[in-house]
């Protein structure tokens, strides 16, 4: 029958529904096309339903002779439903009592054929007079419990306004028939109301509704319902299934009695099987602590919630009581388990929460995904694809390739759990929380606990609540979750401990009660009997009773429950819970217990697509056979979208189902499973799950091949989160290897060679290495050599690591001893000297197989070289350099030829060759894409060789480029190294000791996050420092035992010399300095090791040991030459020191000199101890007045600095420095001191009041203009503004260009959010090469960025081009004052500049908003083209305007566009309605209206236009489309091609616009039946035009 001859009552992606009328008195029939992928499972189950209800009056019923296996053909029961009962107008109070009874018979019959209806809401019921008929099986079920799970508000299943709370997958409850009973309620509510309980449209709203709200009484919108009506749909809209009716009998019965005043709501309502009370029992405290935890981690003071306690005690059923909690706060709640027999990925907890996580994300709509999606990208970066190998959902989230994890294990996984933390900290905040709960912890591999451990660590991440659950009696001090548990409590703050026990007595009995509703005496008295049995287990009594009174013992009469004690006993004899749990499954058909084994191998929860081939059945069969299961509680339905999972009620069923399997045939089974599973691509982990416990049953060659190579590529895909169970799996491989097949068995060694060192086996990796060396080529052997390096290492035998790495580097022909040293040395200074910007970008990587094994090897030799040989260190890099140079670049060489500064300044002194490298191999690994190695090489150039020649704020920039980096990319142990730059360096040029202590934390927090201990004593040392200058200066005096860390006592020596030199302590700085001498080789080219020579020095001269100072200042003299900015004021300092050590008169000169170069640095302590030390030459060359001046001024360094303990203890030594200082002395400034430069703070408040004052930006702009140019001394200055911190930087409304600003100091300034002071920025080489600056000598600039709200929304560049210093850091106060006041005056003048537009634009959206609404009220939102309530609009007002004039009218159906939705999806469908659409659009043009009319069909509304006309328009419409070549893989032409019918006349009173429109669509019929893709005309020839 054509689509022209049916009524369309529904019609969606999914479903379309149409009434095809009867031929004869019969009833017509409804046909039912499910659509989608899914389709032909959707089909059947429902057909199944419908099977299954067959018989049961007011169900729909079943048609015979449906066409395929996507139709359902039922019988036509009415035409009109429920929905348009109610739109008719309110029906009487009698009637809707009536009808609701009867629908309530229907539900009663329904539930005791075991089938939960999911959907009940007026829509999907038919009356048949005053018949009800339940339709619409579709998300039925005959799952006696159902768990939803927390979906995105747009995909919860159902009918939104009528769905019951637990199937919003917010409560954590289980969905059962109960849940019809709300949707029931809520359906009879709009019956008596006329309205439903809630009316939003709002998804987020409505799920809130009916999680928290209580609907109005229905009385209150009709006072004529009465009361104890109100009352019963009052029971049944309960949120708490418990407390609704238990049965939709016991509510027909009341329905029935509503108006004998004698009988009690509920009298005859008994639930018809016992579960557990919905409402937690005995956890009141337990969930207030549990929203207590919430509302923490909303706060950012709480990260972590542990929740323990023995199985079956209700972990999870209490960790669900936070969903509601966390919808409310706009949040997702985000669940995974780890399970005891599975280790895939599948069963990887942590990842399931990722999972689950990334499928909430992809349900969000496309602006948000794509804003999403601009975040992600950069967050994850190269890391995408390896995320998405463990999340598949994010593969089409970000449109990536999923990643295999290749290279070394440490840093995959480093870089797995540093994507996993940018996901989450790209989609958690406040504003939307995130709950992880992660069941069962003491299964979890010590990977997956690392990244648990990541985000309880992690900061910055306010909203994030992870909550692990583990079985408390399971993990005792030998377990290795013990270990972990007890380094969380060591976290700041450390996770809640959340402990739960079984329920004392009291707790027990209300238990029994809510579950029998049973009154409390009675249930005490079972209590009694029960509690020895069970100990109080939630989980354990809920069986016990049930298997009561499966077993007769507990017996239900009208007097209520009845038992004995003694049959009790008797019954349960010396059976635990899992006893009577096997029991009740073998009660179950041989099938269904069949099924239930093969379940528990399988490892629990599975889905039916799984079972139908491991049972080697069809999944009808499966679901036949699951069905009893299902109906009896053993087993529930996991419900996530379109996901369904099938999963044992709880680990103790599963268990007891595996006990079904005689042990002496498990491993047959496993086998039989395995061998039915490995032929299926998608079911290959599974497989080899299978086949692991059956290993040694597998015979025959060919068979034993092909499952070790499974067990191979199953141990690679677990190597990165369960090292374990990757072992495993390979050592089985290797032992199912064939003997004639030494190829594969040595691959397989290899990897079981990195496995067994993976999990801590080195004694067998050793042996197992020993085996590979003696059979393998030098160029395989060196992936399981590198291995074994790292592997010695680790273990504290470098000298034997290096041995083994020399030895295999002469076999490869690449010998590190077979030339001399120096030689080396000195080729590596001459290529370094040759470099030049650009070379190796054009040449071809390292590709020889050899070459490419020893650079490798090269790179794993690095680590123990350097901490046990520099001779063989400066050997690798040398090597490096000869591979690098003569053979071509590789990524493997950049980390050792970054060890170039390192080698050449060790060996020779030499501080320009490493410079020069590591700038050149930096340059070509960015090329290249290498950002790891590039990471680490930047990290490299900022801790030995770029202070040497750049301010040291290059470096510190530099580290923590390459922290980012390194974290970005896993490598956590290199980027904790960063600190040893940003630390001592921001010790110098930090501009307060707060700053230099926020470093310090950072650092520290780190160092301890990745467990560097020697690291964390390096840190301890620069605390002590810190604590001794701020607040304690007997801090130093503590020490600890550094034997074991010479590098850490390098740094000791020399902050307790500084502070000794600080403090005036002589012979403690001597001490210290003798120290530096024995441990200086351990900092040897760091920074700091300039500072340790400083404080080296001043103990010399102290000692008068001029002859051994002089050749260290020569060589810092030689360091200051090459970085004047770090160096040059040290170097005079120290002169001025020994000069006046000697008594030379020169000494007050270059005090005076130390004094003006310091001035331009910002180096707070070194300015600071210059001028005491200054000071004291003077006082003690008997000038007072310039020594008590040069005093004040150390003293306001120092207070500056932050350093009080050392200003206290100045000031008990000079007791005036405690004087107030007057204005007269501030101004006195003797010619031996640096220039005047204090800031007038009158003017500066003057100023900012002026500010204050301005409501326009641009009198604003003048006006900082006008004040920064007098107080600073600017010959120019720049605004810079952005409008809510995005977009690019503005210059008075302009657009920066490189000739109107210094882009690059702005980028600076912007990036790094700190002030930028530049004495001459045209001698800095990160801004000499700034266009804005050519042809410039001199240009002193300060920049400073202004946040408002942690973002940059103002900057300031002021320049002076005629000296060089302008800008001080005391100017720079006055900036930062001006600034502060800046940001509030732009923001008050936009705020006024807002307001004052506000009226104008208001009404402008209102005029734009009405004019849109008028829009998309006649708008198809799928096409863009006119929709078919504008098109109704449009053609009767043309059919009543027309005034004899002919009206013509095309309907056009795109051809077998079922079959493209069927081949294609709906997705390519909607792309193919949105092209036809645009291609009739652009065809008709101005010629008249273009619509869609439904579906595929669409229609042109020609007004004025003749037959023939119209026929011509319809005819270059399809022509056009078939032109158009869009391909149709599943029509006779291959493409896509209209069918147009056409019909027009003059409108007449006789005739309606009704006609008009069926002569077009038999026109469409005709061209149809006459083979599609032409065009008919159908209707009265009128001519036109």
């Amino acid at each position: 029958m054509s689509d022209t001859q049916v009524e369309v009552l529904y019609e969606s992606a999914r479903t379309r529904v149409v009434r095809i009328p009867a031929h004869g008195a019969g009833r017509g029939v409804i046909r039912k096309e499910l659509r989608g992928a899914d389709a032909v499972e959707r089909c059947r189950r429902e057909r199944e339903i419908l099977l299954r209800l067959a018989g049961v009056e007011g169900v729909a019923r079943l048609a015979a002779g449906a066409p395929d296996d996507t139709t359902l053909l039922l019988v036509d029961e009415g035409d009109r439903s429920l929905a348009d009962w109610l739109r008719a107008g309110r029906p009487p109070i009698g009637a809707v009592i009536d009808v609701a009874a009867r629908l309530a018979d229907v539900i009663t019959a329904v539930h005791a054929a075991g089938v939960t209806h999911k959907d009940i809401n007026p829509a999907n019921v038919v009356l048949d007079g005053d018949r009800p008929v339940l339709i619409d099986f579709e998300l039925a079920t005959t799952a006696a419990e159902e768990r939803p799970g927390f979906t995105h508000q747009n995909q919860v299943v159902g009918t939104l306004t009528y769905l019951a709370p637990e199937q919003t997958g917010r409560t954590g409850r289980a969905v059962d028939q109960r849940s019809d009973l709300y949707s029931f309620g809520a359906t009879l509510y709009e019956m008596a109301a006329g309205r439903p309980p809630f009316t939003g449209t709002a998804p987020l709203q409505l799920l809130h509704d009916h999680l928290a709200r209580r609907p109005a009484r229905v009385t209150q919108h009709d006072p004529a319902v009465p009361p104890r009506l109100a009352d019963l749909i009052d029971r049944l809209l309960e949120k708490e299934p418990d407390r609704r009716y238990q049965s939709a009998a016991g509510c027909a019965y009341d329905l029935r009695h509503l108006d004998d005043e004698q009988f009690l709501l509920g009298a005859r309502d008994f639930p018809t099987r016992l579960s557990g009370p919905s409402h937690l029992v005995g956890r009141d405290a337990e969930i207030d602590t549990l929203r207590g935890a919430l509302d923490e981690a909303l706060a950012g003071r709480l990260r972590g919630l542990l929740v323990s306690g023995p199985s079956g005690v209700g972990k999870t059923a209490l960790i669900n009581e936070l969903r509601p909690a966390v919808t409310a706060a706009g949040g997702w709640f985000v669940t995974g388990k780890f399970d005891q027999f599975r280790q895939d990925a599948a069963a990887d907890g942590a990842a399931s929460v990722y999972r689950a996580l990334v499928r909430l994300l992809l349900s969000e709509n496309e602006a948000d995904l794509a804003r999403l999606r601009a975040a992600l990208g950069p967050a994850l970066g190269a890391n995408a694809g390896l995320l998405a190998g463990l999340v598949p959902e994010l593969g089409p989230l970000l449109g990536v390739e999923p990643e295999e994890a290749r290279g070394d294990q440490a840093e995959v996984q480093g870089r797995l759990i540093q994507a996993a933390l940018a996901l989450a900290r790209t989609v958690v905040s406040p504003a939307r929380p995130l709950v992880m709960v992660v069941d069962d912890l003491q299964w979890a591999t010590a990977t997956q606990i690392a990244l648990l451990e990541a985000l309880l660590t992690d900061d910055g991440m306010p909203g994030l609540l992870m909550i692990g659950a583990y079985r408390e009696e399971e993990v005792d001090a030998a377990h290795p979750l013990s270990a972990v548990l007890s380094r969380w409590q060591r976290i700041d703050p450390p996770p809640q401990a959340l402990r739960l026990r079984n329920l004392p007595a009291d707790d027990l009995a209300e238990l029994l009660a809510e579950t029998l509703r049973m009154p409390a005496d009675r249930a005490g008295t079972l209590a009694e009997v029960i509690a020895p049995r069970t100990g109080g287990n939630p989980f354990d009594t809920v069986e016990l009773i049930n298997s009561l009174r499966g077993g007769g013992v507990l017996t239900h009469t009208d007097e209520g429950w009845a038992w004995d004690a003694a049959a009790v006993n008797r019954w349960v004899g010396d059976r635990d819970i899992g006893d009577l749990l096997l029991a009740r499954l073998e009660r179950l058909s041989r099938p269904s217990r069949q099924l239930l084994a093969v379940m528990a191998a399988l490892g629990g929860e599975t889905s039916l697509g799984l079972l139908a081939p491991a049972l080697a059945v069809t999944p009808a069969e499966v679901e036949a056979r699951l069905a009893p299961a299902l109906e009896d509680g053993l087993v529930v339905v996991h419900q996530d979208g379109d996901v369904h999972e099938v999963a044992f009620r709880h680990d103790r069923v599963q268990k007891a189902a595996y006990a079904l399997t005689p042990a002496r045939a498990r491993r047959l089974v496993h086998l039989v499973l395995a061998g039915r599973l490995s032929g299926r691509p998608e079911f290959a982990a599974v497989a080899a799950r299978q086949y692991l416990p059956a290993a040694g049953l597998i015979t025959g060659e060919a068979e034993r091949r092909r499952v070790a190579e499974l067990f191979r590529s199953t141990a690679a895909a677990l190597r990165m989160i369960n090292a374990a169970a990757a072992e495993r799996y390979v050592a089985a491989a290797v032992d199912l290897a064939p003997d004639g097949d030494p190829a594969l068995l040595d691959r397989l060694r290899i990897d079981h060679h990195r496995a067994l060192y993976s999990v801590g086996r080195p004694a067998e990796a050793d042996a197992l290495y020993a085996v590979l060396a003696g059979r393998l080529d030098p160029i395989v052997l060196a992936e399981p050599a590198g291995v074994q390096i790292e592997s010695l290492t680790v273990r504290g035998r470098a000298a034997d690591a290096l041995d083994l790495g020399k030895e295999l580097l002469d076999r490869l022909g690449f010998s590190v001893s077979d030339r001399p040293q120096q030689a080396g040395v000195d080729e590596l200074r001459a290529w370094a000297a040759g470099l030049r910007s650009g070379d190796d970008l054009g040449r071809a990587d390292v590709s020889e197989p050899a070459t490419v094994a020893a650079c490798r090897l090269v790179s794993r030799m690095m680590p123990p070289a350097f901490f046990s040989d520099h001779t063989t260190l400066v050997a690798l890099v040398t090597t490096a350099q000869r591979i690098w140079a003569g053979h071509g670049p590789s990524a493997a060489l950049v980390v050792p030829l970054a060890h170039s500064g390192i080698a050449s300044i060790g060996f020779r002194d030499d501080y320009a060759t490493g410079y020069r490298v590591l700038r050149h191999i930096a340059e070509v690994g960015e090329a290249r894409g290498w950002e790891a190695e590039t990471a680490a090489a930047r990290f490299l150039a900022s801790v030995s060789t770029t202070h040497w020649f750049e301010p040291v704020e290059h470096s510190v920039d530099l580290a923590r480029r390459a922290f980012d980096a390194l974290v970005r990319n896993g490598d956590l142990a290199f980027a904790c190294f960063t600190t040893h730059t940003t630390v001592p360096a921001l010790l110098d040029c930090a501009p307060t000791l707060a700053a230099f202590e926020a470093e310090l934390n950072r650092a520290t927090a780190f160092t301890t996050k990745v467990g560097n201990e020697q690291n964390a004593a390096i840190m301890a040392e620069f605390a002590v420092m810190h604590r001794a200058l701020a607040s304690d200066a007997n801090a130093a005096r503590t020490t600890t035992d550094l034997t074991a860390n010479p590098m850490a006592a390098a740094y000791r020596h020399t902050t307790r010399a500084l502070l000794a030199a600080f403090f005036g302590d002589s012979s403690t700085l001597v001490a210290a300095a003798a120290g530096i001498e024995a441990t200086l080789p351990f900092v040897s080219g760091n920074y700091f090791s300039a500072t340790a020579q400083f404080a080296r020095v001043l103990a010399l001269l102290a000692e008068r040991r001029f002859a051994d100072a002089d050749p260290v200042m020569q060589w810092l003299a030689a360091r200051a030459a090459d970085a004047p900015a770090n160096f040059d004021h040290l170097v005079l300092h120290l002169r001025a020191e020994r000069a006046w050590a000697a008594g030379d008169e020169s000494a007050g000169p270059l005090f005076d000199a130390a004094l003006r170069a310091v001035a331009r640095r910002r180096r707070p302590w070194h300015h600071a101890f210059l001028a005491e030390r200054a000071a004291r030459f003077h006082l003690s060359e008997g000038m007072e007045y310039v020594g008590h001046r040069l005093l004040r001024d150390a003293q306001e360094h120092w207070r500056d600095w932050g350093a009080d303990a050392k200003a206290a203890a100045q000031e008990r030594e000079f007791p005036f420095l405690r004087e107030r200082r007057t204005a007269a002395l501030a101004a006195s400034v003797a010619s031996t001191t640096m220039a005047a430069e204090a800031v007038d703070l009158m003017a500066v408040v003057e100023a900012s009041r002026a500010l204050s004052s301005e409501t326009r930006i641009d009198r604003l702009r003048i006006r900082v203009v006008e004040i920064l140019s007098t107080l600073t001394g600017a010959t120019k200055v720049h605004l810079l503004t952005r409008d809510d911190g995005e977009g690019d930087w503005t210059d008075g409304g302009v657009a920066i260009t490189p000739q109107r600003v210094p882009l690059s100091i702005v980028r600076y300034a912007e990036r790094t959010r700190t002030p930028l002071v530049l004495d001459n920025a045209v001698d800095d080489p990160r801004f000499a090469q700034d266009p804005y600056l050519d042809g410039l000598d001199l240009y002193a600039a300060l920049a400073v960025t202004v946040l408002s709200h942690g973002e940059p929304r103002a900057m300031l560049v002021l320049e002076n081009r005629l000296w060089r210093g302008t800008f001080t850091e005391e100017r720079l106060d006055a900036v930062r004052i001006i600034a502060s006041q800046l940001i509030v005056s732009i923001e008050n003048a936009t705020l006024y500049a807002s307001l004052e537009q506000k009226v104008a634009e208001r009404t402008e959206q209102l005029r734009l908003a009405n004019a849109q609404l008028e829009i998309l009220s006649g708008t198809d939102p799928l096409t863009g083209i006119a929709n078919r309530r504008r098109l109704d609009r449009e053609l009767d007002l043309a059919w009543q305007s027309a005034a004899g004039e002919p009206l013509a009218v095309a309907m056009i159906d795109i051809d077998h566009f079922k079959l493209y939705n069927d081949r294609l999806g709906h997705a390519a469908g909607d792309g193919c309605l949105r092209v036809v659409a645009r291609t009739i659009a652009r065809v008709v043009r101005d010629e008249g209206l273009v619509a869609r009319y439904g579906g595929e069909e669409f229609t042109i509304v020609l007004p004025r236009t003749g037959a023939a006309a119209a026929v011509a328009v319809a005819e270059r419409v399809q022509q056009a489309i078939h032109a158009a070549a869009q391909p149709h893989p599943a029509a006779p032409s291959g493409l896509v091609t209209v069918s147009v019918g056409v019909s027009c006349e003059v409108p007449s009173s006789g005739r309606r616009v009704a006609d008009l429109i069926a002569d077009a669509d038999a026109g469409l019929y005709e061209a149809k039946h006459a083979g599609r893709n032409q065009v008919r005309f159908a209707g009265r020839a009128v001519t036109g035009r």
